[in-house]
């Protein structure tokens, strides 16, 4: 008859094999754990990038022209990033005869300088237009006065005119989109154009 009697286990070998054990459980958890940070921090530098694509993918080309009694005074383009804004100044002088009666013949009155300053920012790109944000300060003359006492004609005085528009809602197609700044007097219109910009290639 043969009795199976309970194995004796070594205390030493199974304190070892314990040790054995949980190193093993370690080093899988840093496998683990550290693919997963790793993971964790590809992802976070691709999602920090995204932003920088995208404005890339929705840069606006774009044309302005400056229409005052029906003809083009001033031009302006640029390329602009969506939600970005762009700012352009001009300035001319003008000067002007005073068409005075003779002895006095036509002298010319001192110049004096016209500015503009137009601010533009794509706020919303949609399926076949942008839309613009658009502000303006204008200085513009008014129409030539009535001849002075003396007869000499009076040179035009000029104003400020400041204008804004929310949203001006412009095809991706390059046809041109109008604004009436000033209906009259003079006349003033911004006609405005624009396109998605080709994207750029990186630099090698």
């Amino acid at each position: 008859m043969t009795i199976d009697r309970p194995r004796r286990h070594d205390p030493v070998v199974t304190f070892f094999n314990a040790i054995a054990d949980l190193s093993a459980i370690t080093e899988c958890r840093r496998a683990v754990f550290g693919k997963t940070v790793l993971h964790g921090f590809i992802g976070a530098l691709l999602m920090a990038g995204a932003p920088w694509a995208a404005a890339a993918q929705n840069a606006i080309q774009w044309e302005l022209d400056v229409v005052e009694q029906g003809q083009t005074v001033d031009q302006f383009k640029d390329v602009t990033s969506l939600g970005q804004a762009r700012t352009e100044s001009a300035s001319h002088t003008v000067q002007h005869v005073l068409n005075c009666p003779p002895p006095a013949g036509n002298p010319i009155a001192p110049g004096f300088k016209l500015t503009r300053t137009i601010t533009l920012s794509p706020i919303h790109l949609g399926a076949d237009d942008i839309t613009f944000a658009i502000d303006t300060r204008e200085m513009i003359e008014d129409p030539v006065a009535n001849p002075s006492a003396s007869g000499c004609s009076l040179p035009p005085e000029a104003r400020v005119v400041s204008a804004s528009h929310p949203g001006l809602t412009v095809r991706t197609d390059g046809s041109w989109t109008s604004w009436t700044v000033i209906e009259h007097d003079p006349s003033l219109v911004y006609r405005i154009k624009a396109m998605l910009a080709a994207p750029t290639s990186p630099t090698q």
